[in-house]
């Protein structure tokens, strides 16, 4: 199964994934990029203080870029213009 690995972007910083986890193919871990930066946003806007994610860059083992997600993918229409 292929290991991808998911880099959560900042603003004025990246957040390296080390580990990765594997996914039966790019769709699905696209798909989970999407939900992890759904939920960091949530985070960010729930706290005071805490960066908002940018993207999340989904490379292979290889250190190829293949994807990637950003929040106008995963947040409904309007939300960026407002925030």
């Amino acid at each position: 199964m292929p290991h991808y690995l998911l880099h959560i972007e900042y603003l004025d910083e990246r957040i390296i994934d080390e580990e990765g986890a594997e996914f039966a193919s790019l769709d699905l871990a696209r798909s989970e990029a999407m939900a992890a930066l759904r939920e960091l946003f949530a985070a960010a806007v729930l706290s005071e203080g805490k960066p908002v994610p940018r993207s999340i860059s989904i490379y292979n083992e290889t250190a190829e870029h293949l994807a990637n997600v950003g929040l106008e993918l995963v947040l409904p229409k309007g939300v960026l213009t407002d925030w």
